[in-house]
């Protein structure tokens, strides 16, 4: 076979809905939907732009599986965050649209987009720098917001999104020397 039929072959064969980096034009509502993000870290309150974009199901999903209800949950997730802010602020936020993985499946798009947050501690100005991806994803009609960092929220997703079964939630975040959040 020659190079050209192999190479041919392989992009026929690669799957047309995943998409990384420049592959495909990112969406101007997930940009949207990240700067807005980045501005709430920054200015501390992160919390409430995740709690207003979040879908309602994988929000109550999340609270089943700590044993609380939705608003008893976000109401401890809220406290937790606030005595964070006592010790450790936000020192500067970005996102990075541009290595975000997309795709789409089921009548549902998305973006993997990794998010690099500075902090410092309060009391010594020590700071470190976390990486973390972000879930854009969204119906046609609204789209929604999701943190990856861990297993129980990339699962409630798979189950109350089937469409995002295949994604790959799992990916590591793509931000440089940045430790993995």
């Amino acid at each position: 076979m020659r190079r050209t039929t192999i190479l041919a072959l392989a992009l026929c064969l690669a799957p047309p809905a995943l998409h990384a980096g420049d592959a495909a034009a990112p969406d101007p509502r997930v940009a949207s939907l990240m700067a807005g993000l980045v501005m709430s870290e920054r200015e501390g309150w992160m919390l409430d732009y995740l709690f207003a974009h979040q879908k309602p199901e994988i929000a109550a999903a999340l609270a089943r599986l700590s044993g609380y209800d939705t608003e008893t949950f976000r109401a401890t997730a809220r406290q937790g965050y606030a005595q964070r802010a006592e010790t450790l602020g936000v020192v500067d936020a970005r996102a990075f649209p541009d290595k975000a993985l997309r795709g789409e499946a089921g009548g549902w798009r998305w973006a993997m987009v990794p998010v690099l947050t500075t902090y410092e501690y309060v009391g010594t100005g020590k700071r470190f720098t976390i990486c973390a991806n972000w879930l854009a994803y969204g119906d046609g009609t609204r789209w929604y917001l999701e943190q990856l960092s861990d297993f129980a929220t990339r699962d409630a997703l798979r189950k109350g999104v089937p469409a995002l079964a295949d994604a790959p939630l799992g990916t590591r975040p793509a931000c440089g020397d940045a430790l993995i959040g």
